[in-house]
């Protein structure tokens, strides 16, 4: 066997010439995967890990961290996401990061800086932005790409990284501020929890038919910083968080609020909350912005609580035991059923659907709920594993399908953490049945699908309730249950003052505590927001008046978001998808927004990378959520670590035969 070269000596990455092998790629991409959640638990230099290699020479691999700034202004937040790449080798680089963002962001500003030059970017249809960075990339030139691959996931592509430089790419984003149970929340997602359909095994299996790699190596991730400013604009409590420790500063009615680490690792949901001092509650708000002579109003309205009787109800509790759930996520949710269980009193019935690749009922009909009943479910709930995949479409299917037990009222109650990617196939599931039944997501875990819990439930007339903690599983469930049982406000009618565009079309039922967000764009006409409904005491009526609206800079960015998240939605549904393309792009084009068929592009105007110089490849893995177990896979559960001691094993024969002959 020859003597390898020493790392000092190679040209690219400083590692061995065998390293540069399609085989080697995949051997170290597969270890850094396995290694990552160990990786993620030691700290890491800020310019990127330093590894030694042969003869004790060392090198910096390529990393990204991540900066959050975001500036609260009443219910409107401002943030800018500055991602900042570092090249630690010896060749220019293009890297590449699935970039985790709010469902509701409406991503309006994206630039590139390198060497203290900032390069504006701007916003193109989604193929013709494409082209423009490949052809830049080709020419040698620092650019950069941002296009979104689901509601709440972005990739960043960065090509022509000069050896050791650093180049950031900064996006700028409103959305609108949560509230729900008398306390408002910010939310940064700062990773993804890896979605069905995109397996361990099936990667490994097109990497290993592959006669390249697309990537020469795979970069590190390194820990996070977030900062909030935060102008709540009424008196609020101090502001906590249940997602990570923080310091709070005030300085008369303004918070400078930061996590007490300096850097976090980016394996969780940020979780920021606030609520309002006692007696001084907010039942509803309005906010304006004036462009061009047009008024983009968004509005809240928060229900008072309206006290009802409660009726006997048939729950269908649906637990997801997929492989993703593995880890603290699955005892959670084992806690969380057991917990549902109790809330139920005599003359309620309940079943209990578990599934993964396939779903199993308890029972094939409904049972009474009673001491020796819900035994027999504890016990069938504590004997659940977390392994295989994350069928939710058979999941309804088997939970809709069980008998309706007459005069009950029937509540499906899902608790996931929503790693599925074929959302737009369940939405058109949920969308096409004909049920009373109401549909409540509760998704667990440190990093769920959010996005596709508000849908999914939104599509099933219930709400979604989020418990990132296991601490909080009680009082969570405790909320969604006094919600549930809370009356809603059904047949919700808008009318606004003058000509106007309003967004949602059809505005859905309303649960206690929780508001009703309403976006409109006036061409004409002043005065107030009429808004009625029916309700348990009878007829609800409000007037919020607009005149008095306060001047909120993004309101104008909030209502085109909201109109394209719509159009979006429908097209998911199967609306016809010329006519929904075309008032997206026009949407997106006219607001200069991100969208499904929108992407963010920037180019410098310069050449740096010659012809003749080499463009290493890195791509940048998203840390395994806290709360998953090491070698946890949607669909693969335990068989993950096996197929990746497998894969290493196969390569590392396959690399000692080749050296040997």
């Amino acid at each position: 066997m020859d003597t390898p070269t020493p790392a000092s000596e190679c040209p690219a990455m400083s590692v061995p010439s065998c390293c540069k092998t399609p085989w080697f790629s995949l051997l170290a991409a597969a270890f850094i995967a396995c290694a990552m959640p160990l990786a993620a638990q030691q700290p890491l230099p800020e310019a990127g890990m330093t590894v030694s290699g042969p003869n004790t020479a060392t090198s910096v691999l390529a990393a990204t961290a991540t900066d959050v700034e975001i500036e609260v202004s009443g219910l409107v937040a401002h943030a800018r996401v500055r991602q900042r790449f570092f090249n630690g080798g010896k060749d220019f680089l293009e890297g590449r990061y699935r970039l985790p963002m709010p469902a509701d962001a409406a991503v309006f500003a994206m630039r590139i800086e390198l060497d203290g030059r900032l390069i504006e970017g701007v916003v193109r249809e989604r193929e013709e932005a494409r082209i423009e960075y490949e052809a830049a990339r080709s020419a040698g030139m620092a650019t950069a790409l941002v296009e979104r691959q689901a509601a709440d996931i972005f990739s960043t592509r960065v090509a022509n990284i000069p050896p050791g430089a650093e180049v950031a790419v900064e996006i700028e984003y409103f959305q609108s501020v949560g509230y729900a149970d008398g306390e408002f929340q910010l939310v940064f997602p700062l990773t993804v929890r890896p979605r069905y359909g995109s397996t361990l095994a099936r990667d490994l299996s097109a990497l290993l038919d592959a006669s390249e790699m697309a990537a020469d190596t795979a970069g590190i991730t390194l820990p996070a910083r977030i900062d909030v400013r935060l102008a709540a604009g009424i008196p609020v409590l101090e502001p906590s968080s249940s997602s990570h420790a923080i310091e709070v500063v005030q300085q008369g009615g303004r918070f400078e609020i930061h996590t007490r680490d300096q850097r976090i690792p980016a394996d969780r949901d940020f979780v920021l909350s606030w609520a309002p001092q006692p007696g001084k509650s907010v039942n509803a708000a309005s906010f304006v912005e004036e462009i061009n002579g047009e008024r983009y109003l968004s509005v809240m309205l928060v229900p008072p609580t309206l006290e009802g009787p409660r009726l006997p109800r048939e729950l269908i509790l649906v637990i997801d035991s997929s492989g993703s759930m593995m880890g603290s996520a699955w005892t959670g949710a084992q806690r969380a059923a057991h917990f549902a269980l109790a809330q139920l009193k005599p003359g309620d019935y309940f079943n209990v659907v578990d599934f993964d690749s396939t779903a199993t009922a308890l029972s094939p009909m409904s049972l009474p709920i009673n001491a020796q009943t819900r035994a027999t479910a504890d016990e069938f709930i504590d004997t659940r594993s977390a392994d295989g995949g994350t069928e939710i479409a058979g999941a309804i299917d088997t939970a809709l399908a069980l008998p309706e037990i007459n005069a009950k009222v029937r509540q499906l109650v899902f608790i996931t953490d929503g790693a599925v990617g074929n959302e737009a196939e369940i939405y058109r599931q949920i969308a096409s049945k004909q049920t009373d039944a109401r549909l409540y997501m509760v998704g667990i875990g440190e990093a769920p699908n959010r996005a596709f819990l508000r849908r999914s439930a939104e599509l099933g007339r219930g709400f979604a309730e989020i418990i990132a903690s296991t601490d909080n599983i009680d009082s969570a469930l405790r909320s969604l249950f006094r919600r549930i049982d809370a009356p809603v406000l059904t047949g919700i009618k808008v009318q606004w003052p003058g000509e106007v565009e309003a967004w949602p079309r059809q505005v859905p039922d309303l649960y206690a505590g929780e508001p009703l967000w309403l976006s409109g764009r006036l061409r004409a006409g002043n005065g107030a927001v009429q808004i009625s409904a029916a309700s348990a005491a009878g007829v609800f009526a409000k007037s919020i008046a607009t005149d008095t609206a306060t001047p909120a800079i993004g309101a104008s960015k909030i209502w085109a978001r909201r109109k394209i998240q719509t159009l979006e939605d429908e097209l998911d549904l199967g609306a016809d998808e010329t006519a929904m393309r075309a008032q997206i792009l026009e949407t997106a084009l006219e607001h200069k927004l991100l969208s499904r068929f929108t992407s963010f592009v920037a180019v410098e105007k310069r050449i740096r990378r010659s012809a003749s110089d080499p463009l290493a490849k890195a791509d940048f893995a998203n840390p395994a959520p806290a709360d998953s177990a090491a070698f946890a896979q949607t669909a693969l559960g335990w068989q993950s670590s096996l197929l990746c001691g497998l894969a290493l094993m196969l390569i590392a024969v396959r690399l000692l035969r080749r050296a040997r002959g």
